[in-house]
Parts: structure tokens; C-alpha cells; sequence
């Protein structure tokens, strides 16, 4: 239950992040709105990470080589992903990208996941990822030729 929780939160807090992002292009540069929103994004968890730090409370996992590796590797291409979404809104409608980036998004993900790191996967996990390839070719279809139905 708290999963679930986590995620219906999660996906509120990244929807709105969409939104703010969208309405900030074409008001600001994109490389310092990037600089922006990331360097507060920053703050925010390493505030809490040296709060729970200092509680005798709260457990911490251990920081391994390769967990420094992959969060550094998370850092370069969330920078570099956060300078081109601000650009793309500059020539397009948030109801066309963030579907488009999200779909597409959970598709090369989960082929990541089974191709290079030999994840299992249900045949009703592999229908899903057919249903949302078929669901970004009708979005982008759709905007394409301004298919109003």
C-alpha cells in the first residue's frame, strides 16, 4: 500500500514538474532553467539526506563505488535531458511531448530492462508495451495532421 502511495505521489509531483517546465520555455533560457530547477532539485534530497544523517532514527544504505558510478551517470543525462525538454516545449504543446516523452520513455526502459539486463517480463507486461508503442504512433499521428476527432 505504501508503494502505491509512493507512486500516485510521484506521478503527481512529476506531472506538475511537466507543466512548470512547459510554461517556463520560451521564458528563460534553457540552460539556465535546467541550472535552475535541477540545482533546487539537489537541494532538496541532500537537505534530507544529512537530516536523517544526523537522526540516530533513520538507517542509511551504504554508498557503494558503483551506486556513485550510476547516480553520476543519472546526473549527466538528467542534465542533458532537462536543457532539450525546455527546448522541445519551445516548439510544441505539453498534451503532444509529454505523452510522446513518456511513453517512450517506458518502452525503451523496459526493452533496456529484458534486452541488457535479462529482466522477466509477463506476456501482459509485453501487450502493455505494445499498447503504449500503438498509443505514441496515434499521438504523433494525430498531431502531425492535426487530427481533431
Amino acid at each position: 500500500m505504501i508503494l502505491l502511495i509512493l507512486i500516485i505521489v510521484a506521478t503527481v509531483i512529476y506531472s506538475l514538474f511537466n507543466v512548470f517546465v512547459s510554461k517556463a520555455s520560451g521564458q528563460i533560457n534553457s540552460s539556465i532553467s535546467a541550472f535552475i530547477f535541477n540545482g533546487i532539485g539537489a537541494l532538496i534530497p541532500l537537505t534530507i539526506y544529512f537530516l536523517l544523517k544526523n537522526s540516530r532514527k533513520a538507517s542509511l544504505l551504504p554508498t557503494t563505488k558503483i551506486g556513485v558510478t550510476y547516480s553520476l551517470l543519472a546526473g549527466v543525462t538528467i542534465g542533458i535531458f532537462s536543457i532539450i525538454f525546455i527546448r522541445i516545449f519551445q516548439k510544441g504543446d505539453l498534451t503532444y511531448i509529454v505523452p510522446i516523452i513518456s511513453g517512450g520513455t517506458i518502452i525503451m526502459t523496459s526493452l533496456i530492462g529484458i534486452i541488457l539486463f535479462k529482466e522477466s517480463v509477463s506476456l501482459l507486461q509485453i501487450v502493455g508495451i505494445i499498447l503504449a508503442t500503438i498509443g505514441i504512433v496515434i499521438i504523433a499521428v494525430a498531431n502531425i495532421y492535426k487530427l481533431n476527432i
